[in-house]
C-alpha cells in the first residue's frame, strides 16, 4: 500500500470570538450571531392549542443539557445575552432557572381584574408586579426617559444577573427572556431567531403559552419548526473550571467511495473549545490502524474560543480495493494536554473500487413536489436544467407540502426519509436516498434536501454517478393494449453482495404530460401546467419494496398489473431500483442501482390514438411545463391537438 500525504494549514470557517479580553469568561448557546428571522411574544399570536394572551408576562428559554452542565460544572453564570429582533417593551428581563414554572400567575388589580392601565403599570415597575426568579436581571430599552430606542432590531444586549448562579453537573438550567405584551393588541416585542442548519429546529428552544394545558412548548412543536429556526439566547460563564487548552476534532469530509485510479483528498475540521486562543496542535493519522506519524499544526492568528479551523489530507492512494479506514486526531492544544480528550478522535471509512469491481450507476432522483406549492414550479427547472443530457431517473411525488389528485399513498409514506421529526416541505430532492452532507453540505439532516440551484444538484449527481455499485438493474416488458395487461421482469448481475441488511427492490409505474384539475401554484400556466414523472402504481407489495436476495451471481422477479383506463400508457414509464431499508435510519437507505423503461418502446402497435393527419396545432412545452416558441435540445413535450379536439402529450428527444 502506498501512500502520500500534504498537509495544509488553512481556516476552512470561523465564528465570533467569545473570550472576554478582561477576564476568563465564555458566551455559550446554541446558536450564532446571524439572526435569520423574528418571533412575536406578544399580542394575539396564536399556534394550534396554543395562544398568547396580551395581558401576561411573555417567556421563551433556551434549556442548557446534560452535556452542557457536565462540562462546565462549578462555572458560574453571571449574565444573560438575548438578541433582540425588534423594538421591544419598555422593560424587559432576563432570569435562570433550573425548573420552567408551571404556570405563571395572571397579573391582577386590587379588584381581581386584568386590565391594561396594569399591564403598562408593569412594564414600568417590574419590581411590583412582574413574576420573580431567584436569578433574574433587567434590561431597560428606554431612551429618553420613556422612548422605545428603534435601534434594537437585530441586536444583542446583554444583562449581568442580580447574583450569579453556578452551574450542577446533574442539574440542566434554562435560560429566558421576557417580556410584558403590549396592551391591546399585537406589540413590537419580538426575539431574534437564526436558522438551525443542519440540525433543523432546535429542540432546546421553549415558548410559554398560557392558554394551552401544557404551558411551555418546544419551538420544534410550533410552525416555526419549518424554519430550522433556535432562539437566540446565550449565557456568560466565568471560573476556575472553564477548560483552557481544548481541541476537538469536528468533521472529516470527503467522497465514501474513490476510485483506485484518483488519489484521495479530505479536508479536516477541527475547532477550538477552549478558553485560550489555539496557536497550535498536534495532529496524527493513521489507515486501518496504521499509524502514519504526528505532525504539528500551527495557525498565524491562532484560533479564539468556539472558531473552526481545517487542514487537508491530499494525495492519499490505495492498491488495494475494499473498505479502508482513516482515523485522524487532535492533541496537544497550545503544547498542553487537552482538558477532554474524548472529543480528540474522529473516522472516516472510504470504499476503494476498480473499473473491474464497478458496474454503471443510474442515479435515481425522487422529487417532492405538489400542486399547492408556490416554489415547485422554479425548482422544477433547477431540475430540468441539472438532469438534462443525464440518465438520471425522475420520480415525482406528490408529498410533503399538502396532498392533491395526484398524491400516491406510497409517497406519503415516504415522507419519513425527511428525517425531521414530523415535519416536511416541498419543494425537496432526494438522489439515490442518499445524505450528502458528506461531501456536498446542505442546510438539512438528509437525505431529502431543498435543491439551492441547478449548478449544485448536477455536482452532486455526478459525485454520485461515480460511486461504485456491485449490481444493475435491467428492464424487460410485454404490454396488450388491448387488455391493458403489463407484465416487467427485472434482472441483474451482482458482482458483490452488498452492504446493508434489509436488501429491498421496488418496481413503479410513473406517467408525463398531465394537467390537473386546478391551477398550479407558482406558474403563469395556471391548469395548463404539464406535471410529469408523477408516481402512478406500485407493483412491489410495501412502499419500502420487497425482499429480495442479493447474495448469489445474478438476481430476477417478475411482476404483473393492469393499467388503470385513464392512464395512457405511452407516456408512463416502468421504474425499478434496488436499495437498503433500515427502519430506524433515514440516513441509511441507500438506492444500490436503478433502470428505467418507456411502455412506448415496446408497444408493438406503437402509439396509434391520432386518428387523423391533421393536427390541428402543435405546442411545445419543457419538462417543468413552461411553453416554448420552438423545439429545443434535450427533452420535450409535444402536444398536439387534432382536429376532432383529441390532445396528446407525446416526450420528444430534440438534437
Amino acid at each position: 500500500m502506498k501512500k502520500v500525504i500534504l498537509l495544509l494549514s488553512a481556516i476552512l470557517m470561523g465564528v465570533q470570538s467569545t473570550l472576554a479580553q478582561d477576564t476568563a469568561s465564555l458566551l455559550m448557546g446554541y446558536c450564532g450571531e446571524s439572526p435569520y428571522t423574528s418571533m412575536t411574544l406578544g399580542g394575539k399570536e396564536t399556534e394550534p392549542g396554543h395562544s398568547i394572551s396580551h395581558s401576561r408576562e411573555q417567556f421563551v428559554a433556551v434549556q442548557f443539557d446534560e452535556d452542557f452542565v457536565s462540562r462546565f460544572a462549578g462555572c458560574r453564570v453571571t449574565a444573560v445575552r438575548v438578541c433582540l429582533g425588534g423594538s421591544v417593551p419598555q422593560t424587559a428581563g432576563v432570569w435562570i432557572t433550573e425548573e420552567l414554572p408551571a404556570e405563571v400567575p395572571y397579573m391582577t388589580d386590587d379588584n381581581g381584574t386584568q386590565t391594561c392601565d396594569f399591564v403598562r403599570a408593569a412594564q414600568f415597575n417590574p419590581e411590583a408586579y412582574a413574576y420573580h426568579f431567584p436569578y433574574e436581571a433587567w434590561i431597560d430599552t428606554r431612551n429618553g426617559g420613556t422612548k422605545i430606542d428603534p435601534n434594537y432590531s437585530f441586536s444583542w444586549k446583554e444583562a449581568q444577573l442580580q447574583k450569579p448562579y453556578t452551574i450542577s453537573a446533574d442539574k440542566p438550567f434554562y435560560a429566558g427572556y421576557r417580556a410584558f405584551a403590549a396592551p391591546g393588541g399585537v406589540g413590537g416585542q419580538v426575539i431574534a431567531l437564526e436558522n438551525g442548519g443542519a440540525a433543523g429546529t432546535d429542540d432546546h428552544s421553549w415558548v410559554y403559552f398560557p392558554e394551552s394545558e401544557n404551558h411551555w412548548c418546544s419551538l420544534t412543536q410550533t410552525s416555526m419548526a419549518e424554519y430550522n429556526v433556535g432562539l437566540m439566547i446565550q449565557v456568560r460563564i466565568e471560573g476556575d473550571a472553564l477548560p483552557k487548552n481544548n481541541v476537538a476534532m469536528a468533521a472529516i469530509n470527503g467522497s465514501e467511495y474513490q476510485s483506485m485510479e484518483e488519489p484521495v483528498t479530505l479536508e479536516c475540521v477541527m475547532q477550538n473549545k477552549g478558553v485560550n486562543k489555539l496557536m497550535s496542535f498536534d495532529m496524527t493519522y493513521s489507515i486501518d490502524g496504521v499509524s502514519q506519524g504526528t505532525k504539528t499544526m500551527r495557525f498565524t492568528n491562532g484560533l479564539d474560543y468556539n472558531q473552526f479551523g481545517g487542514f487537508k489530507l491530499d494525495g492519499l492512494t490505495f492498491s488495494e480495493p475494499g473498505a479502508h479506514t482513516i482515523t485522524v486526531t487532535a492533541t496537544r492544544p497550545n503544547g498542553e494536554e487537552d482538558t477532554q480528550p474524548s472529543d480528540d478522535t474522529m473516522t472516516k471509512t472510504i470504499t476503494v473500487y476498480s473499473a473491474e469491481s464497478s458496474l454503471e450507476r443510474r442515479v435515481l432522483i425522487e422529487g417532492f413536489t405538489g400542486i399547492n406549492c408556490v416554489n415547485c414550479p422554479r425548482v422544477h427547472g433547477y431540475e430540468e436544467e441539472a438532469f438534462e443530457g443525464t440518465d438520471a431517473i425522475i420520480v415525482a411525488h406528490h408529498a410533503g407540502y399538502y396532498s392533491d389528485e395526484f398524491t400516491h399513498k406510497s409517497s406519503l409514506d415516504l415522507v419519513w426519509f425527511y428525517n425531521m421529526g414530523g415535519g416536511s416541505f416541498a419543494p425537496a430532492i432526494m438522489l439515490d436516498r442518499t445524505n450528502v452532507n458528506s461531501f456536498y453540505p446542505t442546510e438539512y439532516a438528509g437525505p431529502v434536501f431543498l435543491p439551492k440551484d441547478a449548478s449544485s444538484l448536477r455536482s452532486i449527481y455526478e459525485t454520485l454517478k461515480k460511486m461504485p455499485t456491485t449490481v444493475d438493474v435491467k428492464l424487460q416488458a410485454s404490454f396488450d393494449s388491448i387488455s391493458r395487461q403489463l407484465t416487467v421482469t427485472a434482472t441483474g448481475d451482482i458482482l458483490a453482495t452488498p452492504a446493508g441488511a434489509d436488501h429491498r427492490i421496488n418496481v413503479w409505474l410513473t406517467e408525463s404530460g398531465l394537467k390537473a384539475k386546478v391551477p398550479q401554484s407558482g406558474s403563469e400556466l395556471g391548469k395548463d401546467y404539464i406535471h410529469n414523472n408523477v408516481l402512478r402504481d406500485l407493483l412491489n407489495t410495501s412502499s419500502w419494496g420487497d425482499k429480495i436476495d442479493l447474495t448469489g451471481t445474478t438476481y430476477t422477479r417478475t411482476y404483473t398489473t393492469t393499467l388503470n383506463e385513464k392512464w395512457k400508457p405511452e407516456n408512463m414509464e416502468i421504474v425499478a431500483f434496488l436499495g437498503n431499508i433500515d427502519s430506524a435510519d433515514p440516513t441509511n437507505c441507500r438506492v444500490l442501482n436503478a433502470g428505467s423503461l418507456r411502455l412506448a418502446d415496446i408497444m408493438t402497435n406503437g402509439i396509434s390514438t391520432v386518428t387523423t393527419t391533421d393536427l390541428g396545432t402543435v405546442e411545445y412545452y419543457s419538462l417543468s411545463g413552461q411553453r416554448l416558441t420552438a423545439p429545443t435540445t434535450g427533452v420535450t413535450l409535444l402536444r398536439t391537438t387534432a382536429a376532432d379536439g383529441t390532445t396528446r402529450v407525446l416526450k420528444r428527444l430534440g438534437k
